[in-house]
């Protein structure tokens, strides 16, 4: 049970899950050169992947984005997202989060509700081990 393990994992080094509300969304928004520019079944998902989010229920989304470096063409599709997202769901929270793989792998494995922006083997993990809802690009 990959919950169970990463529960082990935690208390071994005394971590807590993420905190969520049950409501709350986070969005997988891997971009870099290779899923830009260099690979055809890769890219961004359209804003409209988004709309289903349920405004009444949803108090924060959380957008994980790897920090630090980011080409410029991801650093204008994330703000354009983010900007996006606030518009549409005005009631809610919306925030760029990153950290190590790890916490981000948590984020994924644990949001209430999961985005998955992007057809990744770390996302697709986290979106199997994930036990609340789940959204994926087909």
């Amino acid at each position: 049970d990959t919950h169970a393990a990463v529960q082990s994992w935690l208390q071994a080094r005394n971590q807590q899950q993420p905190a969520f509300k049950p409501g709350d969304v986070v969005i997988q928004s891997r971009c870099s050169e290779d899923t830009l520019l260099s690979h055809e079944e890769f890219g961004p998902a359209g804003f409209s992947f988004y709309r289903s989010i349920n405004v009444t229920a949803t108090q924060a989304i959380y957008i994980v984005a790897e920090p630090g470096k980011q080409l410029p063409a991801c650093a204008a599709i994330r703000a354009a997202k983010l900007n996006h997202l606030a518009v549409l769901y005005p009631n809610s929270e919306v925030q760029m989060v990153g950290g190590s793989l790890e916490e981000d792998f948590l984020r994924l494995m644990f949001a209430p509700v999961l985005y998955k922006d992007a057809q990744s083997s770390f996302g697709l993990w986290a979106g199997l081990a994930n036990r609340g809802q789940v959204f994926s690009v087909p």
